[in-house]
């Protein structure tokens, strides 16, 4: 395994695009062994021009990385590379992959059995502001990250709903680990980093520039197993965000709008051309249901809980209870997933208290010990 050091290295040589870099690491194996070539070497690999192999020998130098992982250690960050276990499959199988990702946060989130992104106009609607932080808490509610890019509106939305259930979520970031972007983000990004996981390919300083957003984008759809476009105009951010989820072979999710509104005008357009249509989270979660589940303690008591369900004459309360049992501990997420009226979540779960099968304090329903089964 390089030592990291190299990686850092690599990734700031300039002078040489991503894909080129990708190519040098299939010839050399790891950076230092591209780091200690000598010119005949690297010529002899047939990939580089005189000029880039004037730019590896020139840019031998290593001052850059060895301050950037003193950074890392002094702000409590990581720096993950290709090599390492926690580095996403997801990312794997990029065009062009992360040589490295900057990391502050909840590390073992690179490794959630289900994530999905939720993306969408930063000039965000205020139904699109609601839906966004509904859906994703609601996501959040049954155990899934929600991906985001941290910016204003749907981003920002997104981020909230999902800190706001049990699950947790990643903030893809186009600026170093360090900046936070924009600025009125600043308290999100703060509770992101304690709560949930700040991620970059950017080196910590870095200010965020045009063409950064668009490499951000190829991340958070990465990262994830489905992608939910809230709203979006026909040419945004969001939009690119789709072309790499569907080049990746993700599903794609879409909330119609009203044709009168230009954020609506690309998630109605994309509907028209094959994304799956969606009004409620839990066609999300259905395509997913399939999916390794919940935790080993879970699945232990899954065969005495599926058969208690059963024995629920109560359409109602049987819907909920596989909803609380996955997660779900609210009486509002508990309507969002369901499809149910408050009304009606609110009988079936006084009904499942009874029984002794939950207990609700403080607003939280909570599975009763022994109560199933």
């Amino acid at each position: 395994m390089a030592d990291k050091i190299f990686w850092l290295w690599l990734m700031g040589l300039r002078g040489i695009g991503p894909k080129k870099k990708q190519c040098l690491l299939e010839a050399f194996g790891d950076p230092k062994a591209l780091f200690d070539s000598d010119r005949g070497t690297l010529a002899a690999s047939g990939l580089l021009k005189p000029q880039e192999i004037d730019k590896i020998l020139g840019g031998r130098d290593l001052t850059k990385a060895r301050e950037v992982l003193s950074f890392c250690r002094w702000e409590g960050a990581a720096f993950i590379t290709p090599e390492e276990e926690v580095y996403p499959q997801g990312l794997r199988n990029l065009y062009t992959p992360p040589l490295g990702l900057f990391a502050k946060g909840e590390l073992a989130l690179l490794k959630t059995d289900c994530s999905i992104a939720v993306v969408g106009s930063r000039n965000a609607t205020l139904s699109g502001r609601i839906l966004a932080r509904s859906f994703a808490k609601s996501l959040s509610a049954a155990g899934v990250t929600v991906v985001s890019g941290l910016a204003e509106g749907i981003d920002g939305e997104a981020h909230i709903g999902a800190l706001e259930g049990p699950g947790a979520t990643i903030a893809v970031m186009g600026t170093g680990i360090d900046r936070c972007y924009p600025a009125q983000n600043r308290a999100l990004y703060l509770k992101i980093a304690q709560a949930g996981l700040l991620l970059t390919e950017f080196f910590p300083g870095e200010r965020p520039q045009p063409y950064h957003f668009p490499q951000r984008n190829r991340i958070i759809s990465g990262l994830a197993d489905g992608l939910l476009v809230v709203e979006a105009r026909e040419k945004s951010g969001a939009m690119i965000t789709v072309d790499y989820a569907l080049e990746q072979g993700k599903n794609v999710y879409a909330l119609p709008g009203d044709i009168l509104v230009s954020q609506k005008a690309g998630t109605n357009r994309l509907i028209k051309e094959g994304a799956r249509m969606i009004t409620a989270p839990q066609e999300i979660l259905e395509d997913f249901a399939a999916k390794e589940g919940p935790p080993a303690e879970a699945q232990s008591r899954k065969p005495q809980t599926e058969a208690f369900i059963e024995t629920l004459e109560d359409e109602d309360q049987r819907r909920c209870l596989k909803q609380i049992v996955q997660g779900c501990d609210t009486l509002d997420n508990l309507a969002l997933v369901t499809g149910l009226d408050i009304r009606r979540v609110n009988v079936a779960v006084s009904m499942l208290e009874l029984l002794g099968a939950v207990a609700v304090s403080r607003g939280k329903i909570v599975l009763v010990p022994g109560g199933i089964g």
